[in-house]
């Protein structure tokens, strides 16, 4: 298996930039009373992105072992806003011990962590490669581009877990009521079908995650 940094150097970066591009497009919104065409936003963007990829090109991996190294994959989902197979991250031994291994999020682990992480090799991950670096890259820039903001981000949680600990968390409920928002009935039935629609989206994609995960972990088994 190669690292998200080894994949990261080789890819196409136009290619990976245009899906990337494609999965997450640019909230031109944002700039309706800018004085900047599209045009120039989106090469803006895609400057900046350019020279993201070049930053993780050039950041020296983690060293990590079997109970930290995380390895991406991608298998089957189904769900309202899935265009493509669905990223995932666990961790190495977890593969080796279990069938159904935790997966976790990236959003805030360091740069030179991921860039050790491994990305399995199997047939659909290979297939979909730019989509899982794509969703690799917004993830782990979900606060933005550099380790900073990485850091930032971790002190926002911290900050906010301490509140909710200190119960100066106000409930959706209470907060409607103070501003006067009378609450929208519910439709039970409704809300019984919804309940089985998530609940047989969610044992459909957990049927690919396991399956998915029994290839990664016969690559393991070879490559130990």
């Amino acid at each position: 298996m190669k690292t998200v940094r080894e994949w990261i150097k080789e890819t196409d970066i136009d290619k990976l930039t245009d899906t990337y591009f494609y999965e997450y497009p640019i909230e031109y919104e944002r700039y309706i009373n800018s004085e900047k065409t599209v045009s120039e936003i989106k090469d803006a963007y895609r400057k900046r992105f350019y020279e993201f990829i070049e930053q993780l090109k050039s950041i020296e991996p983690k060293t990590l072992s079997d109970d930290e190294r995380g390895i991406f994959f991608c298998h089957k989902a189904y769900g309202r806003d899935m265009k493509n197979p669905e990223t995932v991250l666990c961790i190495e031994s977890d593969i080796l011990k279990c069938g159904n291994p935790q997966t976790y999020s990236w959003i805030l682990t360091d740069f030179d962590e991921i860039m050790g992480y491994y990305i399995a090799e199997t047939e659909s991950t290979i297939k979909s490669i730019n989509d899982v670096l794509a969703q690799i890259i917004y993830e782990m820039t979900f606060f933005g581009y550099s380790q900073e903001d990485i850091e930032k981000g971790r002190l926002e949680l911290e900050e906010a877990a301490k509140e909710a600990d200190e119960g100066k968390v106000v409930s959706m409920e209470r907060a409607f009521a103070d501003l006067g928002i009378e609450p929208q009935p519910r439709d039970e039935e409704d809300t019984e079908m919804l309940g089985k629609i998530y609940s047989m989206e969610n044992e459909y994609n957990q049927y690919w995650l396991r399956k998915e995960v029994e290839k990664v972990r016969e690559q393991l088994n070879k490559k130990l």
